[in-house]
């Protein structure tokens, strides 16, 4: 920056900054013109994208149609995508991409950075994609710092910086965003590679099959009770109430270990725990189970895809509502009361809610 200019909006720059962020926006903007003027005539045209999607189990699954649309309609493409590599089994094995690269985009820290500077030696790509929405300085300054000849991202706001100034520093804003459903939003960039939307979107998962088996005589419940969002986990008190209740249907109760690790020892008694150490083995105890009852969006994602008897408890939100399954037919069960909690979703609703996907034996 020359001097003269600390509080002042670059020559070039789109003038909206005001009062205190006006900084902010001044190295954003720079940091972004000197990627454009730096790789824009360095960089052959070329098929090369990479994908930057959220970094949840849950935001990576409703990642997978846009992934199939690429796939069947775009072969020309070499994609890389990256993930976190808690995650990375989702998509381990899904077809045509690339390769994988591990980091995280939202991550402070030695190491995050360590990360991303790894990252941008695997480049240079002619696009790259960011299907996040909420771009914090962080993650503005890190997507200018890639060798891509052009951003791409849907539309984002960030804190402190008027939507209008943030999205010109992308080279191209993509896709819907006034779309409500997040999955549903993501999968509207198919447009921007001449992809026409296709509905049902295709949330197939493609694993590795690593089947489990449950060696009992009564139907099996498979409860994931802990979610990774604020107010997804549900109160000692409650699951309690919820395991005498199963047992007095004849129901056998299994959770993955994870969970059974933070409950007390009565509640450990009567759960089977489940060791999962991959996504693929997690996918196989669902499929093993007559039906699942999870907080977490995550599992509640992938037991739909997997099209399992699923029953999902969440907060009474719009925007939790917008990230519910679109495959397959979950019973969606929250409080009256918005935003509310668990605990006040009645055991005796959920109860019955299970027993009417038992009755039915329909795969969704």
């Amino acid at each position: 920056m020359t001097q003269g200019m600390k509080n002042s909006v670059p020559v070039d720059a789109p003038r909206f900054s005001v009062g205190k962020y006006i900084k902010k926006w001044n190295k954003l903007w720079l940091v972004s013109r000197a990627r454009k003027q730096r790789l824009q005539q360095v960089i052959p045209n070329s098929r090369k994208l990479l994908i930057i999607p959220l970094h949840g189990l849950g935001d990576l699954a409703m990642t997978l149609p846009l992934l199939a649309a690429l796939r069947n309609n775009r072969p020309d493409l070499e994609i890389d995508l990256l993930v976190s590599p808690r995650n990375a089994g989702l998509v381990a094995d899904y077809p045509g991409l690339n390769r994988l690269i591990f980091a995280e985009i939202n991550t402070k820290g030695k190491l995050a950075d360590r990360q991303w500077r790894d990252l941008c030696g695997k480049g240079p790509w002619e696009t790259v994609l960011y299907i996040g929405e909420r771009a914090k300085t962080l993650v503005q300054v890190r997507l200018q710092q890639l060798p891509a000849k052009e951003i791409w991202a849907l539309p984002c706001e960030t804190k402190g910086i008027h939507d209008t100034e943030i999205n010109a520093l992308l080279d191209r804003v993509v896709g819907n965003g006034k779309e409500p459903h997040y999955a549903r939003r993501m999968a509207s960039v198919m447009s921007a590679f001449g992809i026409k939307q296709c509905d049902p979107l295709d949330f197939k998962m493609h694993l590795d099959e690593n089947p489990k088996s449950f060696q009992y005589a009564g139907p099996v419940v498979l409860i994931n009770p802990v979610g990774s969002q604020t107010g997804n986990t549900m109160g000692e008190e409650q699951i309690s109430e919820l395991v005498i209740e199963f047992l007095k249907n004849g129901w056998h109760i299994v959770a993955y270990e994870q969970c059974v690790r933070l409950l007390n020892k009565d509640l450990k008694a009567k759960i089977t725990s489940l060791s999962s150490e991959t996504i693929a083995d997690a996918v196989g105890w669902l499929n093993a189970a007559d039906i699942v009852l999870t907080t977490d969006t995550g599992i509640g994602h992938l037991s739909c895809a997997a099209e399992r008897p699923t029953v999902i408890l969440r907060q009474n939100e719009q925007w939790r509502a917008n990230c519910d399954p679109l495959c397959g037919k979950p019973t969606v069960l929250y409080p009256e009361q918005s935003p509310g909690t668990l605990s006040q979703i009645p055991a005796s609703v959920i109860v019955e809610a299970l027993a009417a996907k038992l009755v039915d034996k329909s795969p969704v």
